[in-house]
């Protein structure tokens, strides 16, 4: 049997939120028999990093000590050199800069950046033609709406043709609920509009 493809997920925090929670669902679905998943996690507290470990996913505290810096990047170079992940992907800008470049740095094989929304990053004068830099490495990008892959590639930051919209994926219960029992259980009336 061939060896599990390593595959290394940068995140900017393992704190609840939405990227968050979608990579601990994203992560439980892949087969342990033909992937091996590592994370890392750059600041915050890691409130999820139980939960992906109960998954059976590795998870690595790699702190940086301000929005620059230089040393935290090469001590990720020097890790993924040292790990020869197959892939690198990464979440959420400072995942991005931070992960991406130092994969570019390393040699990894293949580069992915997940964008989770619109970054207002990409705008800033320093922080954006950093972040446009770091996405012409990336050997594909996802964007998890139409929405978020207009705004990359109608604004020039991110090459077309590396783009793919992957929606989020939701689990559902083995059961839906019946019909107008949630109006019910909230007290409204049968034909009032229910919005979630």
């Amino acid at each position: 049997m061939p060896r599990p493809i390593r595959v290394r997920h940068v995140i900017t925090t393992l704190d609840v939120g939405g990227a968050e929670n979608h990579l601990l669902t994203l992560l439980a679905g892949f087969d342990r028999g033909r992937f091996r998943m590592r994370v890392a996690f750059l600041k915050g507290a890691g409130g999820l990093a139980e939960r992906f470990r109960a998954i059976g996913v590795e998870v690595d505290r790699w702190p940086l000590a301000g929005p620059i810096d230089p040393a935290a990047l090469a001590r990720m170079a020097w890790r993924f050199r040292s790990e020869r992940p197959d892939v690198v992907h990464t979440h959420l800008f400072k995942g991005d800069f931070y992960g991406g470049l130092a994969a570019w740095l390393a040699g990894v094989r293949a580069i992915v950046s997940s964008k989770h929304n619109e970054d207002p990053e990409l705008r800033h004068p320093v922080f954006g033609p950093l972040g446009r830099l770091v996405l012409a490495a990336d050997d594909a990008v996802i964007a998890i709406s139409r929405a978020v892959a207009r705004y990359l590639a109608g604004s020039g930051r991110v090459d077309r043709r590396k783009l793919r919209v992957v929606h989020y994926g939701v689990a559902l219960p083995g059961r839906l609920p019946e019909r107008g029992r949630c109006r019910r259980e909230l007290g409204g009336p049968a034909g009032a509009p229910l919005v979630v």
